[in-house]
């Protein structure tokens, strides 16, 4: 036995140690002027590839570096140093949806996304202007401080976000908020409004105030109602399943006699009905979240 074991620690001993493997990519690194012609190869190769590609890829550094390089002239091309298109050659096998390109799956992968795409953009059920303003919104003007310049804003079927937990808002039509409100805004609301947002109180059909705020979110244009106003607006009118219209009004104190000094309210007319079953799943839209919790108005 011992002179088994000393025998094979003998061969052990003799082995060649083993070699750390090495990659295409490697040995261009370690010298890519040797590699600038298969580099050059390679590059040639995936610009012909997109060129001929008709599908639309989602944006990426790598897609558009090469753009850019396949508006390029050749000569332009010529002048990358061999470092440079090592770079881009690495850069362009990492990205996933360039190789899925060049590999020739990125069709099926396209129809795949337009399916869920073509899904979450399905157009919200329109909801048009009611004939006649709602008699307790009339009677809430008359006896709010002589209340003036009742105008109809806007009106929406509810969404699921719209009446989700953890959004805390109402995304508003933006047609009707442009035509219907700005215009009836003075300069200092019209400036909070694209701030911080404009406080204001919001009345539901049993006269109880709700206060939010009317937020402009400037990066994606949406208009909104958020805060714990809009949580306690929903609570307090049971807003529940996928038939629900909500019609908004405002209108302003008339106490004070300078226009300038009148406050901004909002009334809220929310009317249910039945759908036929053809209709369920059309509201099925994609809107954006606010990023925040519920916010104290």
């Amino acid at each position: 036995m011992d002179k088994i074991k000393r025998k094979r620690n003998e061969e052990a001993n003799e082995r060649p140690e083993p070699q750390p493997t090495t990659t295409a990519l490697d040995d261009m690194r370690s010298d890519p002027d040797k590699s600038r012609p298969l580099l050059m190869l390679i590059l040639a190769a995936t610009i012909k590839i997109y060129r001929n590609y008709k599908g639309k890829p989602r944006p990426s550094l790598a897609i558009a570096r090469l753009k850019e390089l396949s508006d390029s002239p050749p000569s332009e091309i010529n002048k990358l140093s061999s470092y440079e298109l090592f770079k881009l050659t690495n850069r362009f096998i990492q990205d996933k949806e360039l190789m899925s390109i060049i590999s020739g799956t990125h069709d099926e992968h396209d129809k795949s996304t337009s399916r869920i795409i073509k899904k979450s953009r399905r157009r919200p059920t329109p909801v048009t202007q009611p004939s006649n303003t709602p008699e307790w919104v009339d009677r809430l003007v008359q006896t709010t401080n002589g209340g003036c310049e009742l105008t109809y804003i806007a009106s929406k079927r509810l969404t699921a976000t719209d009446m989700g937990e953890k959004c805390h808002r109402i995304l508003l039509p933006k047609l009707s908020i442009k035509s219907n409100l700005i215009g009836l805004l003075r300069g200092d609301e019209a400036e909070s409004m694209d701030l911080k947002g404009l406080h204001v109180k919001t009345y539901d059909s049993s006269l109880v105030i709700h206060a939010m705020k009317l937020q402009h979110w400037s990066v994606n244009e949406y208009y909104v109602l958020n805060g714990c106003g809009w949580s306690s607006f929903m609570s307090a009118c049971r807003l529940v399943g996928s038939d629900v219209d909500v019609h908004v009004w405002s209108f302003r104190d008339g106490e004070q006699e300078d226009p300038r000094a009148r406050e901004l309210f909002l009334a809220i007319d929310v009317v249910r009905h039945h759908r036929s079953a053809s209709e369920e799943g059309e509201d099925d839209v994609a809107e954006p979240k606010q990023s925040n919790d519920c916010e104290q108005v």
